[in-house]
């Protein structure tokens, strides 16, 4: 089935509840770190304002949502987009983070949806786009690298203390000669 990345309107607000609810009953982590700042979460009965409050604030923060919606209507996933994020940040965090509800996993939809995103991104002048995860994660791993993507390293979140992976997707010549890679390894949170 086709899939499209449509931006979060007021008529995803249901499926978003459903997901999220899903998402919590597996005891996993809900990724994108977006969707656990849904106010849906806390209070399923919304109001419309509420819900414009939230996408506006992650919106101000460089957080651009796109729900992944499969054809026949349903809410599969989530991807945020990060053009803005620099820094040690974007070592960490990459310039998007994503998550597909866990009873439509292992169907393809994450390397589509990143691949969808990796489009817009270097639509919008990033190249190469920075993509990281978790150590662990063997699934997303494996999804940056179906979509190109290549290890560079892998640094400590400071918040977590765990070791994220750090991929590049598309030139990753750009990151060593602008030294943007270099001056990450001077940091004292890389592991090489």
């Amino acid at each position: 089935m086709e899939v499209k990345l449509l931006s979060p309107s007021w008529e995803h607000r249901e499926q978003c509840i459903e997901l999220l609810k899903e998402w919590k009953e597996s005891g996993e982590e809900i990724h994108p770190g977006t969707l656990r700042r849904c106010p849906c979460i806390q209070n399923p009965i919304l109001s419309q304002s509420k819900w414009l409050e939230w996408l506006a604030a992650e919106k101000q923060q460089g957080q651009n949502l796109f729900f992944l919606i499969r054809e026949d209507g349903r809410l599969l996933g989530a991807i945020s987009i990060r053009p803005q994020e620099q820094g040690e940040s974007l070592w960490i965090n990459g310039h998007c983070g994503y998550g597909i509800r866990p009873s439509e996993r292992r169907k393809g939809y994450a390397t589509r949806m990143l691949r969808m995103a990796v489009e817009i991104l270097q639509g919008q002048g990033i190249n190469p786009v920075i993509v990281t995860c978790d150590q662990e994660n063997i699934a997303s791993e494996k999804t940056i690298i179906h979509c190109g993507g290549v290890k560079v390293g892998e640094i400590m979140d400071p918040d977590t203390g765990g070791i994220n992976r750090i991929f590049v997707i598309g030139d990753g010549k750009k990151v060593l000669k602008a030294g943007r890679f270099s001056s990450c390894n001077q940091n004292e949170n890389v592991v090489r």
